[in-house]
C-alpha cells in the first residue's frame, strides 16, 4: 500500500502553522559549547532538548533527578567524540 496525504499539498503550510516550535534548533545549538566544556547536561538543558524533540511527552524529563541527568549525559559515559561531531 502506497502512503498518501489525506489533504491537499496546498494545505501543508496552513497545517504546519498550527504547531508551535518555541525552541529552535539554533537555540539548542547554543547549548553545545557549554555542554562540551562542562562535560554533561544540566537538568534544565535536558528539559529544553526534550521539549524541542517531543513537547507532549517532555514532562517526563522533569522526574529525573539532576545528579542522574549529569551521570547519564556525562562525557565519561558517552565519550567526547559523541559530543564533538
Amino acid at each position: 500500500m502506497k502512503p498518501h496525504l489525506q489533504f491537499s499539498e496546498k494545505e501543508i503550510k496552513k497545517i504546519a502553522s498550527r504547531y508551535d516550535y518555541s525552541i529552535s534548533e539554533k537555540e539548542l545549538e547554543k547549548l553545545r559549547p557549554k555542554v562540551i566544556k562542562r562535560g554533561y547536561l544540566l537538568k534544565s538543558e535536558l528539559q529544553q532538548i526534550a521539549y524541542w524533540k517531543a513537547p507532549r511527552s517532555s514532562g517526563h524529563s522533569r522526574s529525573n533527578p539532576g545528579d542522574y541527568v549529569q551521570e547519564i549525559s556525562s562525557v565519561k559515559s558517552w565519550g567526547r567524540a559523541t559530543l564533538s561531531n
